[in-house]
């Protein structure tokens, strides 16, 4: 009956100390000498519970790290997926760029030949017909 007895009061003495050491973590106001006489119960010392608070505090801070891996693999995924769009965009764009650098070259290829085909009527003109000059 005794041993029962000692793993409750073990037991009891755990759970108050874990609750102690999420109460400072979370920041809540905690009770001095009530902390010191569960540290003296629970055989712990000053140390050890400050050990215990940031191993506690780092243990909150990997499982919200954990949980937030969905949502930044989502957002990874959509980013991935808006950089292909404008990776297409952009490819599309070029495209029409360089089509409509080819084509406006081909015109302007096709006015200067018309152009210089002008100008050599213009002088052929002037040869044959010398009054025109005064003109």
């Amino acid at each position: 009956m005794s041993e029962a007895l000692t793993k409750q009061l073990e037991a009891s003495l755990a759970e108050q100390y874990r609750r102690v050491v999420c109460d400072i973590v979370r920041g809540k106001t905690v009770d001095r000498e009530k902390v010191e006489a569960l540290l003296v119960a629970a055989g712990r010392t000053p140390a050890e519970l400050e050990a215990d608070v940031a191993k506690e505090k780092r243990r909150l801070e990997l499982i919200e790290k954990v949980l937030t891996e969905a949502s930044l693999s989502k957002e990874a995924a959509k980013l991935h997926s808006e950089l292909e769009q404008l990776r297409e965009a952009y490819r599309n764009k070029k495209e029409e760029y360089e089509r409509r650098i080819l084509e406006t070259n081909r015109r302007l290829r096709r006015v200067s030949y018309s152009l210089t085909e002008s100008r050599q009527a213009l002088q052929e003109l002037l040869a044959l017909f010398p009054e025109l000059n005064q003109q």
